[in-house]
């Protein structure tokens, strides 16, 4: 009752192919490699060195101008920083010079000044007499404190920003402020 199966041929299975392709890439490659002179292996071995040698040059020519890449970068940011840091010590200096004029004409109303570079901008502290201060109105207050941010313009440029106090030099504390946009408020 069981039918024998008969089996396939086997060039009809499929798994033969693959064998097949292997097993003749195989014999190729032997075959090619014994026609194949010691020349021309010494021939394609000096190629691959040489192509070994070129691409290791290549690597060592990017790496150093990478290299000297950033160290003119540093350098030119070196140079822009010290730039920096003499254009700071001008302003500096330059209010130092007319708050020393400011207080002697002030009728010793601003008795000192000082100012300090931040990363951003100029922090400047004005100190006045604390007797004045009180004995002043708000609109002769508000006046003053206009006037000393004029002054600090004129001083650091229109192209730096400065942030003025007015302190009291009697008890340290700030009476008038100047904010981000230029308007004071006065605080006593």
């Amino acid at each position: 009752m069981k039918e024998n199966k008969q089996k396939k041929p086997l060039y009809k299975r499929w798994w033969i192919y693959p064998i097949a392709f292997f097993v003749f890439i195989t014999i190729i490659g032997a075959i090619s490699s014994i026609f194949i002179s010691d020349e021309q292996l010494a021939a394609w071995d000096e190629e691959v060195r040489a192509e070994e040698a070129a691409k290791e040059a290549e690597k060592q020519k990017v790496a150093a101008e990478k290299s000297a890449k950033k160290a003119a970068e540093e350098q030119s940011a070196k140079e822009e920083k010290r730039k920096e840091e003499e254009r700071k010590d001008a302003i500096i200096e330059k209010f130092n010079e007319k708050s020393a004029q400011w207080i002697a004409e002030s009728n010793e109303i601003i008795l000192a000044a000082e100012i300090e570079a931040l990363s951003a901008h100029f922090k400047a502290k004005i100190y006045v007499d604390e007797l004045t201060w009180a004995q002043s109105s708000e609109s002769e207050k508000l006046s003053f404190a206009t006037s000393i941010g004029n002054m600090m313009q004129d001083v650091v440029g229109s192209s730096e920003n400065v942030l003025t106090d007015i302190v009291s030099a009697v008890n340290g504390d700030v009476v008038a402020d100047q904010s981000i946009l230029g308007k004071w408020k006065i605080k006593r």
